[in-house]
This record gives C-alpha cells, structure tokens and sequence, in this order.
C-alpha cells in the first residue's frame, strides 16, 4: 500500500485533506473567492501556492496560507479531472481502492474513530 508524505502528529495527521497533499486545486474560502493552485498541508494549516502569482493591494502575492479556522470556513476543495496528471490519476485510483477495501488495521482504525467520536470527516 503506497504511504504519503510524513507529518507532525496530532489532528492534521489524520486528516482528510493530506490526501490532497501536493495536487492542483480550486478551492473557495469562506469569504467566497475562489483561489488555484497547488495544496500543501502542514502542522498549523494549508497553502495554496498559487498558479500565477496576483497583485493584490500593492503587493505581489504567491500563496495563500489558510489556518485551521478558516479551514473549517471552507465551502468548496476540488481536484478538477482536467488538471490530473497520469500519476494522480494512479494515486487516485490506489486511493479509492483502499478506502473500498480496507485491511483490519483500517477497520478496526475506522471503527475506534465512530466509537469515540473523532471521525474528522464527520465533525
């Protein structure tokens, strides 16, 4: 089974989003604009390093950093088809596989999460 990147413990760790760890996305804050670029996941957050960088206020701005707040402030995180390179759409393919057929590590991880209440996707 293919592993991602390595990150710091805690609730980050876990979650959903290191999925998107390196892909190109579109994501729309919760302000309601819309933002391209590649996803990066890190201890305290996200950033969007942005496909062309923007001139915003006088400045020239690269990336969008995104805390954890203002990620549960998300409305919308997509990986558009048309952007997907031959090696995401391998990765994405392994990655439904596995949550279609998971091992009894994975299952008995599962159920812990739903017994205890700490399933991050359902918060």
């Amino acid at each position: 089974m293919r592993r991602g990147p390595t990150y710091p413990g805690g609730e980050w760790s876990r979650s959903p989003l290191r999925l998107f760890e390196g892909d190109r996305v579109q994501a729309q804050l919760g302000s309601g604009e819309w933002v391209a670029g590649r996803l990066l996941v890190f201890g305290g957050g996200l950033e969007i390093e942005l496909d062309e960088p923007q001139l915003v206020g006088g400045c020239v701005e690269s990336s969008r950093f995104v805390d954890r707040n203002q990620a549960r402030d998300m409305r919308v995180l997509v990986r558009p088809e048309s952007l997907w390179t031959d090696e995401m759409r391998v990765r994405r393919e392994s990655q439904i596989w596995s949550a279609a057929h998971p091992g009894w590590r994975a299952r008995l991880a599962r159920w812990t999460r739903e017994a205890l209440g700490r399933d991050p996707i359902a918060r």
